[in-house]
């Protein structure tokens, strides 16, 4: 519930044009807010993924991206050495389907 009251708070303050949505500059700024780092390939794959077709980005899709990087950072920190990761096949399977 935190997370989510965290996303709505940087969403509406990044959000400076006020449509209630966000664009990639937006999204951007969204993303040095929160602290989390991502380059400007990933975030342009985020965007294709989780932005309309317009390239524009609702709150609801914002906090889902959200919440799936923050659980995929987790396992990340869970699974790795902190640099890198081994997975076997059934790991990487659950890890890319299911979560």
């Amino acid at each position: 519930m935190v997370l989510i009251i965290f996303c709505q708070d940087i969403f509406f303050q990044t959000d400076v044009s006020r449509t209630g949505t966000l664009s990639l500059t937006e999204l951007r700024n969204a993303f040095v807010a929160s602290g989390m780092r991502v380059s400007d390939d990933m975030l342009n794959l985020m965007a294709l993924r989780y932005g309309a077709s317009s390239g524009h980005m609702t709150l609801e899709s914002f906090i889902s991206l959200i919440l799936r990087l923050e659980c995929m950072f987790k396992i990340f920190r869970r699974l790795s050495d902190g640099k890198t990761m081994t997975l076997q096949e059934s790991e990487w399977i659950y890890v890319s389907m299911y979560t």
